[in-house]
């Protein structure tokens, strides 16, 4: 006699190869009789599901900050820097054990039984087979390429039908799309080798059609996932948080990836409602995460997945996405049986004040420690800077047309070149950001102490000579080198820091182009440069444009100055007004500045000539104002100066 009830929630729980799931069914009946064993039967007329509920898949660990603490030797204007020092205590010693941990919540897989399925067998082995079925999935679980009629993100716990989803790493919510499968065993016999049962485990695949039946083809290189879900993500709160990426609170602990990390991949993988508002009909296309190995299994998953934004190819995606204030562009995550491995995440942005392109690299990496006599297997996490970007240029074309001083407030503009590529591992951001900008200096431990970081730069001024100087720089979220406001905002900060101080130790700088027409020179013998910036035009990619400050542009020594004085004190000078603000087409020394005036003295620069010098018993007196091509270092008004 036949007999049928609606199937119920169950456990399989085999210790041989501890196998451990749940499984709900919707729409599925279990019938049992004299004559056949017990089976699961689809409700007439509507969509089955069998849902498979893993144990968590991940456990988040506190890491630990690490940088580098770095003997400092600076010989000339390369910064070099020794090995970190063996005799200082290493940060491990310091670990307060033990450390905070937290345990994801349960991942599922969801199938719907096509109608072609009459009956599944309620056996182990029928329960395990998958293949003859199609994943359940997100909306925004779509293979890549696809836009479907651009779904909105939202929580797959809460939605129908339901929706396979994987936590993994903790918080985040990761969805392979619906032609992928899983391949695993299903009998004991072809995975026991010399009395030893392997742990059982599903790996992710593509799901190919063979013939009348279905087989999951691992390796191909062609598995994706997206990120559909996390708690943190925050559909009301799309720009860079605040605080941003790399100062984001580390809630309840610092982790492999942060609460702004989990937001940011959820957008970059499943967002498909960012719009440009110059292009009504171009949406960004969220790219989806390659899947070089994903296996589930009662004790964790084992991952190793690689997401990449950066479109390169594809510059209106790119706009989009720094409008957004989506500044990851990658993230590579490898994790064992439930431990995280490897971690990396890379945030775009820019060097201030001279606008390079470059990346913050946040790494997390399992290290192991010798810990009080008993050896630790730790998470550390360290970060540093990549320049992506070592040589920018600004064009004349630019200033020709949009710039009142036609490029001339900065005589580097044509070449700023950064050669020290990758810092050594920076102090922790959180500890020198600049409030409510997203930015940060740049700093490094030396000798224990939180020091700038010093990049070795090489710029070519107006005569095409090259200059070389170290300078401490400032880092910025891509997004907001985009914002005028923003970079205001780091202006005073950067010049009331004497860190901002480039030292030239008495190099020769040219501050303007000479006009060859006439004799004389434009080049001084320079002890330091001050930058600041201003705001871009509106063809330059950045919010800025540096150039040199406004009040104090240099320290130089006039040596015709010295030998007369007798002294070697270096004066202070800024671009004079008549040179930066002069027709483009006139060359210096034209009708509205006769004496070539290209640099003012700043302050109170008495020029006075001891009598034995003077040549008589009076000593000339008077203050140093300018310096011009024509006449050099001179005294006197400026405007009688220029009118000749």
């Amino acid at each position: 006699m036949k007999k049928s009830s609606p199937a119920p929630k169950i456990t399989l729980l085999r210790p041989d190869d501890l196998l451990l799931l749940d499984f709900d069914f919707i729409n599925l009946n279990l019938e049992w009789g004299d004559s056949y064993g017990s089976r699961l039967v689809p409700v007439p007329g509507k969509q089955s599901y069998i849902i498979v509920n893993f144990p968590p898949q991940n456990i988040a660990e506190e890491a630990i900050f690490e940088e580098s603490n770095l003997r400092g030797i600076v010989t000339n204007y390369k910064p070099s820097y020794a090995l970190p020092d063996p005799d200082v205590s290493s940060a491990v010693e310091n670990i307060s054990l033990p450390l905070g941990s937290r345990l994801s919540g349960q991942s599922r897989l969801v199938f719907e039984v096509p109608e072609s399925i009459k009956e599944i067998p309620y056996t182990i082995q029928g329960l395990l087979d998958w293949s003859k079925f199609t994943q359940s999935v997100a909306p925004t679980a779509l293979p890549e390429g696809e836009k479907g009629d651009r779904p909105p993100i939202q929580d797959p716990r809460s939605i129908y039908p339901p929706a396979t989803f994987l936590e993994l790493p903790y918080r985040l919510f990761l969805s392979p799309n619906r032609t992928a499968g899983w391949a695993h065993q299903t009998d004991l016999d072809k995975v026991t080798h010399d009395g030893r049962t392997e742990l059982w485990h599903t790996r992710l695949g593509i799901l190919k059609q063979k013939g009348a039946e279905q087989e999951v083809q691992e390796g191909t290189g062609d598995v994706t996932i997206r990120a559909i879900w996390s708690p943190d993500y925050n559909p009301d709160n799309h720009k860079t948080s605040d605080p941003p990426a790399f100062n984001a609170p580390n809630h309840p602990f610092r982790m492999s990836l942060n609460a702004f990390d989990r937001h940011q991949i959820v957008r970059l993988s499943s967002d498909y409602h960012i719009k440009s508002e110059t292009q009504p009909v171009e949406y960004y296309n969220p790219q989806p995460i390659a899947v070089n190995k994903l296996m589930l299994s009662s004790l964790g998953a084992w991952m190793n997945t690689s997401g990449v934004w950066n479109d390169p190819k594809e510059p209106i995606y790119t706009a989009l996405r720094i409008k957004e204030g989506l500044i990851v562009s990658e993230w590579r995550h490898v994790a064992s049986q439930g431990r995280d491995q490897y971690a990396r995440i890379v945030y775009q942005g820019c060097l201030f004040p001279f606008g390079n392109k470059a990346s913050l690299i946040k790494i997390t990496e399992r290290k192991i420690a010798d810990v009080g006599g008993h050896p630790l297997a730790y998470l550390s996490q360290r970060m540093f800077i990549v320049v992506r970007q070592p040589e920018v240029s600004y064009s004349d074309e630019v200033f020709d047309y949009e710039d009142p001083t036609h490029g001339r407030d900065n005589p580097f503009r044509k070449s700023i070149k950064i050669t020290t590529l990758v810092t050594p591992d920076i102090v922790d951001p959180t500890t020198t950001a600049i409030p409510n900008t997203g930015a940060f200096w740049i700093k490094v431990m030396v000798n224990s102490q939180p020091t700038p970081f010093m990049f070795h730069i090489i710029v070519k001024d107006e005569e095409g000579k090259d200059s070389e100087f170290d300078a401490a720089l400032i880092f910025i979220p891509i997004d907001q080198c985009s914002s005028w406001d923003t970079v205001n905002l780091i202006r005073d900060p950067y010049k009331n820091s004497a860190d901002r101080v480039c030292n030239l130790h008495g190099q020769k700088v040219a501050f303007a182009k000479r006009n060859e027409l006439k004799e004389g020179d434009t080049t001084l013998i320079t002890e330091e440069l001050y930058f600041d910036v201003k705001r871009g035009v509106q063809s330059c990619p950045l919010s800025y444009l540096p150039i040199l400050d406004v009040e104090k542009a240099a320290s130089v020594r006039i040596p015709a100055v010295e030998q007369l004085l007798g002294t070697n004190e270096a004066i202070n000078i800024k671009q004079a007004d008549k040179y930066l603000h002069n027709d483009k087409a006139e060359p210096l020394g034209n009708i509205n500045n006769r004496a070539g005036i290209f640099v003012e003295v700043t302050g109170h620069s008495p020029l006075s000539v001891p009598a034995d010098k003077a040549g008589g018993l009076a000593a000339p007196n008077m203050d140093l104002t300018a310096i011009s091509q024509d006449l050099g270092p001179v005294a006197g008004e400026l405007e009688d100066l220029a009118a000749g």
